[in-house]
């Protein structure tokens, strides 16, 4: 079964294609065949398209050059935008972690040598024990 209509999607793909194709090609052969009244020369016609083709070409070229050009300068600022700002980020960052550095350095008690109180109580038993044996004679 063919269907009576196209859908949404795919008239917008072929827009891009179709309407240049009927503008360009068919509604120019169409008005020269008929202001003519006989029949349309296809090679005269390829001549002119290609000329007139070739002139547009020879046009742009500059302004394609022009274009080339403010696009490599933007391209540069933008550029150098980017590293400025990704500077900016990095030293927040690094001044964010050496604030949380010293937040936690400062949480964290140094470590002091304590007595040992555990080894002076057993030298104290097995004198006190050595004494009580010594003594006992």
């Amino acid at each position: 079964m063919s269907r009576k209509s196209l859908s949404r999607a795919t008239a917008e793909a072929l827009g891009p294609i179709v309407v240049p194709l009927v503008t360009k090609v068919a509604l120019p052969i169409a008005i020269e065949s008929l202001r003519r009244g006989r029949k349309f020369d296809t090679e005269k016609f390829f001549e002119e398209a290609r000329d007139s083709l070739a002139r547009g070409v020879k046009k742009s070229r500059p302004e394609l050059d022009e274009l080339k050009d403010q696009l490599s300068d933007r391209g540069s600022e933008i550029y150098e935008e980017i590293r400025k700002q990704g500077a900016e980020v990095l030293e927040t960052l690094a001044e964010r972690g050496s604030e949380l550095a010293e937040n936690w350095m400062g949480r964290v008690r140094p470590h002091r040598r304590r007595f040992k109180w555990g080894k002076v109580l057993v030298v104290l038993a097995v004198v006190g024990v050595g004494i009580a044996v010594l003594s006992r004679d």
